[in-house]
């Protein structure tokens, strides 16, 4: 199930921290994984359980 309201991104070109949700599904945790590891991110920080 996909909340879409939930689903905003806005990306800022030269942030070096990437939050993400901790009580995503794992298919979303991979795809911040997979953002961390396309940018030029310095830290990932997961928020909530």
């Amino acid at each position: 199930m996909i909340f879409t309201i939930l689903s905003v991104t806005s990306p800022i070109k030269s942030a070096e921290i990437l939050v993400v949700q901790g009580w995503l599904p794992d298919y979303a945790i991979q795809e911040a994984v997979a953002e961390f590891k396309s940018s030029n991110y310095r830290q990932i920080i997961t928020t909530g359980n």
